[in-house]
């Protein structure tokens, strides 16, 4: 899975944006595993779809992202939602964001 992305700094936090088959899609990492974990902040808007996945098996990161992508249109966002730090970093690597001080 091709995923080109970068990291747009923002007032509550940054903002992921990745390219993946033609489309531009917002991406944002948050710790936890649950719904209520994705919107704790409430910070979370958009005009258009929200997708969601929870990444908690690092082996299948990249699988559990890409379904996700596959569903959004251009302009969506997707929320992944990492139990861990050894989660945080795999979905990171898997967007092309692999460096820890790349995103905060």
């Amino acid at each position: 899975m091709k995923v080109n992305s970068k990291v747009v700094r923002g007032i509550t936090g940054d903002l992921i944006v990745s390219s993946f088959r033609r489309k531009t899609i917002n991406v944002i990492i948050r710790q936890g595993r649950t719904l209520n974990d994705a919107s704790a902040l409430g910070d979370i808007e958009s005009e258009l779809d929200i997708h969601l996945a929870v990444v908690d098996d690092i082996g299948a990161a990249s699988e559990l992202i890409a379904e996700p992508l596959i569903r959004a249109k251009s302009g969506d966002l997707v929320i992944l939602l990492c139990p861990d730090e050894e989660a945080r970093q795999a979905a990171l690597t898997v967007l092309g964001v692999a460096r820890k001080s790349d995103v905060q």
